[in-house]
């Protein structure tokens, strides 16, 4: 998640870690998220995330997301997904 449903005023931008790709173009789409939060034009997230990379990677930890279902999700949340 990438705020807090109580406290939506602070995010966590930056913070997963992607199994390929980079951070910076995940952190770009995240602010994008945040700030349509922020605005009130989206809701909260309804269902539990996809994303999560199975296993245990220690590098990683608990912040490991599959780079594409990730943006997908995003993209889809903001209406900006391909089709």
């Amino acid at each position: 998640n990438i705020c807090n449903p109580d406290e939506v005023t602070k995010a966590f931008i930056g913070f997963v870690r992607p199994n390929v790709g980079s951070i910076p173009p995940m952190a770009e789409l995240q602010v994008m998220w945040w700030i349509q939060r922020l605005r009130g034009d989206i809701g909260a997230p309804s269902k539990a995330p996809t994303y999560h990379l199975l296993g245990n990677n220690p590098r990683t930890g608990a912040y490991a997301v599959d780079y594409g279902a990730y943006m997908h999700d995003l993209g889809r949340d903001l209406g900006c997904d391909p089709s």
